[in-house]
């Protein structure tokens, strides 16, 4: 699903583009829209055993609209192995949106501590969020893996 999402992103200039029918070609799955009054549309489903996958655009948000794709686990407060998330990892996924011109610029919170990369072109901003991966014992493997992606 990443590679289908640097396909749309490659392809689009903004993220009106980003319509029920384009994201249903591109991204190979029926796009449908929400049952209540909003104008949001978008997909989900199990990834595998332990994480879903999703992505929503919601044109009507106060702040501007927006399309949120992400990976969470399918039990709550779980921490399930992340070999599905990195068939496509984090390196390999931001290296893809520089080659397309996108400019990143890292996000910092609190104390310094990296929260995301925004990438931004004209007309565009997209925002990735990683994800580590751990081992049992709780240290790093060193591996990052996309956990959400934002298109503004």
């Amino acid at each position: 699903m990443l590679t289908r999402l640097l396909e749309l992103i490659r392809t689009s200039a903004r993220l009106e583009d980003f319509t029920v029918e384009r994201l249903s070609r591109t991204m190979g799955v029926p796009v449908q829209r929400a049952r209540d009054q909003s104008q949001r549309y978008g997909y989900g489903e199990a990834l595998d055993a332990q994480w879903n996958q999703n992505f929503e655009v919601d044109p009507q948000r106060t702040v501007g609209a927006r399309f949120n794709f992400s990976f969470d686990p399918i039990a709550p407060d779980a921490n399930p192995p992340l070999a599905e998330l990195c068939r496509l990892d984090y390196p390999r996924f931001t290296t893809a949106l520089e080659e397309m011109g996108f400019k990143r610029t890292p996000y910092r919170g609190e104390h310094g501590r990296f929260i995301n990369d925004n990438f931004d072109r004209l007309g565009m901003r997209v925002a990735v969020y990683p994800q580590g991966e751990v081992s049992a014992s709780g240290q790093s493997t060193g591996r990052v893996c996309v956990k959400r992606v934002q298109v503004f």
